[in-house]
């Protein structure tokens, strides 16, 4: 697109050049408070920092094996599973739940040979798309 003088208003959106090396350089087109524009560059070759000249932040971008880590390889919700209940105890105990379990009700049977009764629940995880349950020591 040609200007017809300097003075004319030249509308790009967004512009993005790369160097050799791989660095960013990109004008947002937004304006700071001044009415300067507002640019942002990536301060490292393997793209994982985003640097903001205007308020002078810094936006590090999670990096796995060197690659970006943009993925759902981390727990994104916990829930308890089904109910279990354990054998029945002695009331002096001990008792205690397995392992990845957590212990979430305990009744006292005065009437029975064994005067405690308990129930759990195996910790779930939402990991990668699914829910796993938690078993052993996980």
């Amino acid at each position: 697109m040609a200007l017809t003088s300097s003075t004319d208003t030249f509308k790009a959106g967004r512009l993005n050049i790369e160097s050799a090396t791989g660095d960013t350089i990109f004008n947002l087109g937004g304006t700071n408070g001044s009415g300067g524009s507002e640019f942002s560059y990536v301060r490292s070759s393997k793209r994982t920092q985003i640097h903001d000249v205007d308020s002078n932040t810094t936006i590090i971008l999670p990096q796995k094996s060197g690659e970006l880590a943009l993925t759902s390889d981390f727990i994104s919700n916990i829930r308890r599973g089904a109910k279990v209940q354990s054998p029945d105890t002695n009331e002096w105990g001990p008792a205690e739940c397995p392992s990845g379990c957590i212990l979430t009700q305990v009744e006292h049977k005065s009437d029975t040979p064994y005067g405690v009764k308990c129930w759990y629940r195996p910790l779930q995880i939402f990991i990668n798309g699914q829910w796993k349950t938690l078993a052993g020591d996980a």
